[in-house]
């Protein structure tokens, strides 16, 4: 079965990356090991939250915890991921191998 992953984007005030770019790439690496969401409020339940923030800021961890319950999160914060440098050209390919390994935890 798919895991369930909840996309969830920032307002793009100020981005760095391409944050649609870098999620169509994910959704690519994963292929159909990974069911996606956008809804904010999804009928099922998740099994983690991919928060999308286009620059190092993270405005949206200031409000993301209490929206993604038990489920685990993984963001990506402008050329960050979970706080982490991470060059452009690899920051797909870097949190598909986080969620894969999340996954198989």
């Amino acid at each position: 079965m798919a895991l369930l992953i909840q996309v969830r984007f920032c307002g793009g005030c100020n981005p760095d990356i391409d944050r649609g770019g870098i999620v169509r790439q994910i959704i690519s690496v994963l292929g159909k090991k990974a069911a996606w969401t956008f809804d904010a409020h999804p009928q099922q339940p998740i099994d983690l939250v991919l928060l999308v923030n286009g620059c190092p800021h993270a405005c949206m961890e200031e409000d993301a915890r209490p929206l993604s319950g038990s489920a685990p999160m993984i963001s990506i914060q402008g050329l960050h991921l979970d706080r982490n440098p991470v060059a452009e050209p690899d920051l797909a390919l870097c949190a598909a191998n986080k969620i894969i390994a999340m996954a198989t935890q």
